[in-house]
């Protein structure tokens, strides 16, 4: 790819868990990003507690990523229902901002299954990624989570580190986890500048899939407009000047990583990303 020639640096687009592999590639390898934009997950420095031990104990052992832990136990859940009806589940998901199951059910039991579609995504797009899921299964995505503790070690040198490339957060002010995840506190209380000082943050009226929906559109595309492009395009048009490429990282969205065999985590992915970039 030719954004991947040696001193040519990239404008990197990340989303959900593609947001934590762009986090790590302007950790790892600032020299090789001109300018970041990042939606929905905001970044943390590792903590001194572990994520997982963290997680379980504020939000319970129903806590989804809690469930994911076990080594077969959500791809026996999931076993239950065909490939189309999970993607519905997690993706056009309706449930409480926290989602965490009662007591002795499965996080896949306890979604619901949507009625019907929302106006950004279609039945034949929604197949079309299930299509995918058949071939591989889903435990190369949960293994990113299974990776949680894993990444956490190996990101431990880069504690005290802080991301100076520039950033424009972008994040739905619908998106699941919103407030219970302490994103909205994190941003209102502008906590994160001590870690990404380089970083405007954007509130949205949208959901998680911010991305997918006919905004997002052309958000992907801003060099076409659009109006989420408009909130960017300025800020944008200060960094094309040396950038001859965009690399665009999704997590759970609609793109072809599904077909990839991703047991390795995210810190694994990220360092692949930079040593690519290094290759040259």
């Amino acid at each position: 790819m030719f954004f991947l020639a040696k001193n040519i640096q990239a404008f990197v687009v990340g989303h959900d868990w593609g947001a934590q592999v762009a986090w790590y590639l302007c950790l790892f390898r600032p020299d090789r990003v001109k300018a970041l934009v990042n939606m929905g997950v905001i970044y943390r420095p590792p903590s001194p507690v572990k994520p997982l031990d963290f997680m379980t104990k504020k939000y319970g052992e129903g806590f989804y990523i809690s469930q994911f832990q076990e080594p077969g136990r959500a791809e026996r859940s999931f076993s239950r229902y065909d490939y189309l009806t999970i993607l519905k589940k997690f993706l056009l998901i309706d449930a409480p901002d926290l989602l965490a199951a009662p007591p002795g059910t499965e996080i896949i039991d306890f979604l619901n299954t949507p009625a019907s579609l929302l106006a950004w995504i279609t039945e034949e797009e929604l197949q079309k990624c299930a299509s995918k899921f058949e071939k591989t299964g889903f435990t190369g995505a949960l293994n990113y989570y299974r990776a949680m503790d894993l990444n956490w070690e190996l990101l431990g040198p880069w504690r005290e580190a802080k991301i100076n490339v520039p950033t424009k957060f972008i994040v739905g002010n619908k998106d699941v986890g919103f407030e219970s995840f302490g994103t909205k506190d994190h941003i209102e209380g502008e906590g994160y500048k001590s870690h990404v000082p380089n970083m405007e943050v954007v509130v949205i009226d949208g959901h998680h899939f911010i991305h997918q929906s006919w905004l997002g559109v052309f958000f992907i595309c801003w060099l076409y407009m659009g109006d989420l492009g408009l909130i960017l395009y300025d800020w944008v048009m200060v960094f094309l000047g040396g950038v001859l490429g965009c690399l665009f990282v999704s997590g759970f969205g609609f793109y072809d990583w599904v077909e990839i065999d991703s047991s390795y985590s995210a810190a694994d992915f990220s360092l692949m990303i930079a040593a690519d970039y290094a290759c040259c």
